[in-house]
């Protein structure tokens, strides 16, 4: 609880006025965030799951998964390894551990947990790449039923783009989560 005066006043701030400029950034950047992603919902299209399916495997949107997800999983597991402890490393090595005992048995299941986070994120940014992918400029598919959805006003059709987006992203999302927690069951077993 912060610090008043007698007569109900509050201290001084070290920075005057921080609390009032950090209310507009964040309620403006939220409103930057959050109305292209409303948009995004109004913006569904009817494509039923076949011209959904050719979409999401198209190779605009392939392309999108691979630079994301791949970069950001590249980058977690570098950082996952580096986080494992040399302890432990070091007693597999003093126990005659060769170079794939070591990785198969001491490194994969100290960085599985990170991991599990690190593909968790990477799901999240590889579908935001697809989505910005399909939305601009484009001349056929997801996008371009999103355009076309818009300039007309279906508004029915956007929705239904948008959900079957989210389905398919939280379908993703809850097998990697599935699979992950499937492979660290031994470090839920031992806490």
């Amino acid at each position: 609880m912060a610090a008043s005066y007698g007569l109900g006043l509050k201290r001084p701030s070290a920075i005057p006025g921080f609390g009032l400029a950090l209310g507009f950034t964040l309620t403006y950047l939220s409103l930057i965030v959050l109305i292209p992603l409303a948009a995004l919902v109004l913006k569904s299209a009817t494509l039923g799951l076949t011209g959904f399916w050719e979409v999401v495997t198209g190779p605009r949107t392939l392309a999108a998964l691979r630079l994301s997800f791949l970069t950001s999983l590249f980058a977690a597991t570098v950082n996952a390894v580096a986080n494992v402890a040399p302890v432990y490393i070091d007693n597999a090595r003093t126990f005659g551990a060769g170079r794939f005992f070591l990785y198969r048995t001491v490194i994969l299941p100290a960085i599985l947990p990170e991991m599990h986070s690190a593909v968790l994120l990477a799901l999240g940014a590889a579908w935001a790449a697809v989505l910005g992918a399909e939305f601009l400029g484009a001349q056929s598919g997801l996008g371009y039923i999103i355009v076309y959805s818009q300039a007309f006003g279906f508004l029915d059709r956007m929705f239904l783009i948008a959900l079957l987006v989210v389905l398919y992203a939280s379908v993703s999302y809850w097998l990697a989560n599935r699979l992950f927690q499937r492979l660290n069951r031994w470090s839920h077993a031992a806490t």
